[in-house]
């Protein structure tokens, strides 16, 4: 088994430069008391993170993880399970071996909808490792459908500004919006099942931000709310931080994590609360 022992995020007005990336991975390393001979892996995840070439290895030198694999993941919004899995591989059987995944959310402008922040700014880290402490990662499991590829594409303008082209073709639109609600669900359905979760015993559910949560949590037939930002692949791992600051999560509290990228890939993580943090 493997653990997320430590996270820490921060939302910012302005998009996150590599300094910000790095300043918040290390400090994640000092106040865990990590050592930076033990970290075997540092991965960057992030929409973003093709405009800044080699940031893993960046991050891992500012954090002095100089034998460290680096590692730059970009599935969209679903990057966070994606790393976590590869860092469970890379330290399997590996006791001292400590992973360092950071991520970063940026937005050329931040959307508002009233109140609410739509899409924000940010960078974050989780320390993952083998040490019996935190948020035990009980289960990833990842599916994709592949049916509505290219509807959306990111042009890459100049200064790093990028903008959506979407595809103009509603009927295929009505078809996708209705996928995306009942494709996520049936597999977040079949990984309680086949994990011997019931729907009702999850005590905490994190989900990607979107139009389309609250028709997720109405189609599982759930009593939540969701008005979290979207912050792309920084998402789940602002809002875990949220959570365990907010100090609700009792021993044994079970979490489920949405992830989900346009194209589609749909990511599911269970999580249980080792003990209180």
């Amino acid at each position: 088994m493997t653990w997320i022992n430590a996270i820490q995020t921060t939302l910012l007005e302005d998009p996150p430069s590599i300094d910000e990336r790095i300043s918040v991975a290390k400090d994640l390393v000092i106040k865990s008391g990590v050592l930076p001979q033990n970290i075997g892996v540092v991965l960057s995840t992030g929409i973003d993170v093709f405009l800044q070439p080699s940031d893993s290895v960046a991050i891992a030198s500012g954090i002095e993880a100089k034998h460290a694999l680096c590692a730059t993941i970009n599935n969209s919004c679903a990057s966070f399970s994606a790393a976590l899995e590869l860092t469970i591989s890379k330290i399997n059987g590996q006791p001292k071996d400590i992973g360092v995944v950071t991520s970063s959310s940026i937005f050329n402008e931040i959307y508002r909808d009233g109140n609410l922040v739509v899409c924000a700014n940010g960078v974050g880290a989780a320390i993952i490792s083998n040490n019996r402490e935190g948020l035990r990662i009980k289960n990833i499991t990842h599916q994709n459908n592949a049916s509505f590829f290219g509807l959306k594409t990111i042009e890459v303008m100049h200064d790093k500004v990028y903008k959506f082209n979407e595809i103009k073709n509603d009927d295929l639109w009505k078809i996708y919006r209705q996928e995306v609600i009942n494709f996520p669900i049936e597999v977040i359905k079949d990984t309680l099942s086949d994990n011997g979760w019931d729907i009702f015993e999850v005590d905490n559910w994190v989900f990607h931000s979107s139009e389309l949560t609250k028709s997720w949590i109405v189609a599982l037939g759930l009593n939540v709310k969701s008005n979290f930002p979207n912050m792309g692949a920084l998402t789940s791992l602002a809002q875990l931080d949220k959570l365990l600051v907010s100090k609700t999560l009792m021993q044994k509290s079970k979490i489920v994590v949405l992830e989900i990228a346009l194209g589609m890939s749909v990511s599911i993580i269970l999580l249980e609360n080792d003990r209180l943090l």
